[in-house]
């Protein structure tokens, strides 16, 4: 649930911004960037995902909810220091929830489970979370999401 204080805010138009959206607004043009979420598996997909990225003669940082935050990566390359070829980037629903900015050149929703009740409404407003559907991430690889309810679907 947001904050009463948080809610006010926005209601007035302040922009609510958090570390990915300000990591996507610094990254250079044509940096590139792969997205994974969901509600499981994500540390593994993004761990696995750097290392096919490097098989593949690419230099690649494996960051975000997985480990190094993002800010750190940045800060990392702010004195001219190489980037890497790709960031694979592990995002958490919380993370989407003040990202407008990402645009990776590939995502992934690698599943939605019933996880952090307790912040959205439903299963419905966690999907939504997690997908973002327009203005987000571009979960490009995913054109149907499961819950581990049978009747919930999600189409994108």
């Amino acid at each position: 649930k947001v904050l009463p204080a948080i809610q006010a805010a926005v209601a007035r138009g302040v922009e609510l911004v958090g570390d990915i959206e300000l990591f996507a607004r610094a990254l250079p043009p044509g940096q590139r960037v792969l997205a994974v979420t969901g509600s499981n598996g994500k540390s593994t997909v993004s761990a696995l995902t750097g290392e096919l990225v490097r098989a593949a003669g690419l230099s690649a940082a494996v960051i975000g909810n997985i480990g190094e935050p993002v800010l750190d990566a940045l800060a990392e390359h702010e004195d001219g220091t190489r980037w890497p070829d790709v960031f694979v980037l592990e995002l958490s629903s919380f993370q989407l929830e003040t990202t407008t900015g990402l645009r990776p050149i590939a995502a992934t929703v690698l599943n939605v489970t019933e996880n952090h009740l307790d912040r959205y409404s439903g299963i419905d407003d966690y999907a939504a979370a997690r997908m973002l559907p327009g203005s987000r991430v571009a979960a490009r690889s995913c054109s149907r999401l499961t819950s581990s309810r049978s009747s919930a679907n999600i189409t994108r």
